[in-house]
């Protein structure tokens, strides 16, 4: 699971390089809601992922209790990193579910962050 760790690193370093760059407008946007109210289809697909993160969560942590077919860890962390890290976490808490694994504990906030980044370039970007 390193290479989560690599990719999320990777990734948010390369965010503030640009940053740093000059690559954002001059007054960086903090509050999104201007924006999604401006660009829905981000919106909605932020929403959907980290609802879809969330559900499957959810399904992973039902068919652990039935004994069924579980979700590999590898989907679990591709939906966080695609951009359902927060329901990620979320469902981690609600469900109890991947608490106990240490890389499921600290690569989901990482990734989670790494979300939070990614979006602020979004935002912020100088198109």
């Amino acid at each position: 699971m390193i290479w989560i760790f690599l990719t999320c690193a990777a990734v948010i370093a390369g965010i503030i390089t640009l940053i740093c760059t000059g690559h954002i407008n001059e007054t960086p946007v903090f509050l999104p809601f201007d924006y999604f109210f401006e660009h829905k289809i981000l919106m909605v697909y932020v929403i959907a992922i980290n609802a879809f993160a969330f559900t499957i969560y959810g399904v992973d942590k039902l068919q652990s209790i039935k004994g069924g077919q579980r979700v590999r860890e590898t989907t679990l962390f591709i939906l966080a990193l695609l951009g359902g890290g927060a329901g990620a976490w979320c469902a981690m808490y609600v469900f109890r579910h991947k608490t106990r694994k240490s890389y499921f504990v600290s690569g989901i906030p990482f990734m989670t962050g790494m979300n939070i980044f990614l979006l602020f370039y979004i935002i912020n970007f100088k198109w």
